[in-house]
């Protein structure tokens, strides 16, 4: 196959290419990721095909961009890479895209080896190009060469170690790889909403408003960009739960979303800790830390009136920071942690 650049959309509609016709709201958003400019946030409701989407934009920019292969050293692969809210997602995409490349006659030879998580190809140029998959972590792929990078579901990342951070801490961490390719480069940040909060709703929002000026958003329900969808299907789920549907499949930024709780259902009163014969019923939980992280206490319990039993008032919340000074030795770093836990004990013991 001879090598020229050829259109993304084009790509897609090529039955010697990728074979994958589009939707008239898919083609609008790829049309528009190919015309610039460099950051593109999409917020579409669910079924949209946003991890297909993500799939072929990753091939089309591994394989159709010999512009940016110059901006690499020689003997360096540049990546394309698509992070999701857990690796079996994440290699979803891998998948697709693998399958894309394997059914055509002209992108097949191009394959010199594939796995779960990276598809390697050898251009007719002698360029080395990949579509890798990652997680929704900010760990992998620092110091990679980036052209093209995909968030795919990004309103959802969460991780173990990073929590509701988790987002922030990937574009942090990989936005920055993409930065040699200049305006060349792309990056896609796209999800169904999930609340007001978080990265996902702070750059749709900037890129709504013209804050920043190097991205665009684009908006679109489900029944917009999947005509397949049945329409009595969306008509039933919008009478089972309007507030989720208006999220879901409308793709509405609604109030709640990120939230763990609702706190319009909280009342804050300006008091200190309650005593323990303040309430009834107290019950506590721990958050236990023995590296960095605070060590965490919260008693609950009920109020001693009965007609106000279906409230919980909080008696008390309290962290214990780690030593600044670590223990040289395990043994020596097991004794503080000990006494963390004695003193926290102590302290349950106390108010309960």
């Amino acid at each position: 196959m001879s090598e020229r650049r050829v259109g993304l959309v084009e790509a897609c509609e090529d039955p010697q290419l990728f074979n994958f016709p589009l939707w008239p709201r898919q083609r609008e958003l790829l049309a528009a990721a190919e015309e610039g400019p460099r950051v593109h946030v999409w917020a579409l409701g669910r079924r949209s095909g946003k991890t297909t989407l993500a799939a072929v934009t990753c091939l089309h920019n591994a394989l159709f961009r010999p512009d940016l292969d110059q901006r690499v050293r020689a003997g360096e692969r540049r990546y394309a890479v698509g992070v999701a809210t857990n690796l079996s997602q994440s290699r979803l995409l891998v998948n697709q895209a693998r399958v894309i490349v394997e059914r055509s006659p002209l992108l097949a030879p191009l394959l010199k080896s594939a796995t779960e998580d990276e598809l390697s190809f050898e251009l007719p140029s002698g360029a080395r190009t990949a579509v890798r998959a990652f997680p929704c972590s900010s760990r992998g792929g620092r110091g990679w060469p980036i052209s093209c990078l995909v968030m795919d579901e990004c309103a959802h990342f969460l991780s173990e170690s990073e929590g509701f951070q988790t987002a922030e801490r990937v574009w942090e961490a990989l936005v920055p790889s993409t930065a040699q390719f200049g305006d060349g480069a792309l990056v896609i940040v796209s999800s169904t909403p999930y609340g007001q909060d978080g990265l996902f709703a702070q750059l749709y929002q900037q890129a709504s408003s013209g804050e920043l000026p190097d991205a665009r958003a684009h908006h679109a329900s489900t029944a917009q960009v999947n005509p397949t969808i049945d329409a009595a299907f969306l008509e039933r789920e919008e009478a089972r739960d309007p507030d989720s549907f208006r999220s879901e499949y409308l793709a509405e930024f609604t109030g709640s979303g990120a939230a763990y709780l609702d706190f319009e259902r909280f009342t804050v009163a300006d008091r200190g800790e309650i005593a323990p014969d303040g309430a009834t019923n107290w019950v506590a939980a721990l958050d236990p830390a023995f590296s960095s992280d605070p060590f965490g206490l919260a008693l609950v319990g009920r109020p001693k009136d009965p007609k106000e039993h279906g409230r919980l008032l909080l008696g008390l919340a309290h962290a214990w920071l780690p030593p600044k000074k670590k223990g040289a030795s395990f043994e020596e770093r097991r004794a503080s942690c000990s006494t963390a836990s004695r003193r926290c004990a102590s302290a349950t013991a106390l108010e309960s």
